[in-house]
């Protein structure tokens, strides 16, 4: 009978787990490599091509596809997200059964957004934080999307937005794939379901987003006037006013919101003025009266009471 070796020295702990780590049949597989571990072909009774489009005819048929056959996932590996949000507090995070979960500022995944993208309360400085984004983003469906402090090309608006019915921008600017400004018409047309749309201009590009020519386009887009709600902030005095409270005296519906520049000058103030008395006294509106609001304004009162009165 051998007896051990009492002189030699036991492993220690940390040896002992170096060496348990080097042995190949110990190695615990990741959940990706188990999954795909028992991924196998199948045969349809369908061409590729037509079940590719019953899968991605929409996020919910997509879901029961996958829970059905992992060969639906494999070809096309992305997250299905309700509501995508960033801000400098939490990074990255996503929302799933009323609780906040962190993707620790990191996104590695593809994603097919379905409902809202929300990146706001950020610092100044990142204004790239979507762009980076952009190529991870498969799909999007999103009836939502909110930005703050952003650039974004008027390719990738066009991608995220094409759906969207409620807009909200924050000292956004949105460039063409020159570098020039995209004018504030061109972004309304650009979304044709629109129903909500609140702008506060950025002050560096705001007399690029609003030009001498932006109202006359705006009214021209036919689904511009089935808007429920139009908001501006930070407007210049290129916004040509009197041709646009024309044309809020024809529109029934949409309620508009205006927040103007301290920087517009004293004769376009006196515009404003004209403005603000007529809607004031006159007795009868067969409108909506807007809220108007600039340093200076007068009959503040009379204001707010119209446009909560003809809400």
């Amino acid at each position: 009978m051998d007896l051990p070796n009492l002189n030699k020295p036991a492993l220690s702990s940390r040896k002992r787990k170096a060496k348990e780590s080097n042995d190949s049949s110990k190695i615990i597989p990741s959940k990706r490599t188990g999954f795909f571990s028992t991924f196998h072909q199948q045969s349809f009774a369908f061409p590729n091509s037509i079940m590719y489009y019953i899968t991605m005819k929409s996020a919910k048929i997509h879901r029961k596809m996958i829970k059905i056959c992992k060969q639906f996932f494999a070809q096309k590996p992305f997250l299905i997200i309700s509501r995508l949000c960033y801000d400098r507090e939490n990074g990255w995070h996503i929302w799933l059964n009323g609780k906040r979960i962190n993707l620790e500022h990191q996104i590695c995944s593809r994603f097919w957004f379905t409902n809202e993208l929300n990146l706001c309360r950020y610092s100044f400085n990142e204004d790239n934080v979507l762009s980076s984004l952009m190529p991870k983003v498969f799909r999007s469906d999103i009836q939502e999307l909110q930005i703050q402090s952003q650039n974004i090309s008027y390719k990738d608006l066009i991608f995220l937005a094409s759906n969207c019915i409620n807009v909200r921008f924050d000292t956004v600017t949105v460039m063409d794939g020159n570098g020039s400004v995209v004018p504030m018409e061109k972004i309304v047309e650009a979304l044709p379901k629109l129903e909500r749309f609140k702008f506060e201009l950025h002050e560096n590009s705001a007399a690029e987003t609003i030009t001498a020519k932006t109202v006359e386009e705006l009214i021209k887009i036919p689904h511009f006037s089935n808007l429920d709600e139009f908001y501006l902030d930070e407007i210049p005095d290129t916004f040509e006013i009197e041709t646009f409270f024309e044309y809020i005296k024809k529109n029934k519906k949409t309620k508009f919101w205006f927040e103007f520049s301290d920087k517009i000058f004293v004769d376009y103030q006196l515009r404003l003025d004209r403005i603000v008395q007529e809607i004031v006294f006159s007795e009868n509106h067969g409108y909506k009266p807007p809220w108007i609001l600039y340093k200076g304004v007068s009959h503040r009162k009379e204001l707010h009471e119209l446009f909560f009165l003809y809400r």
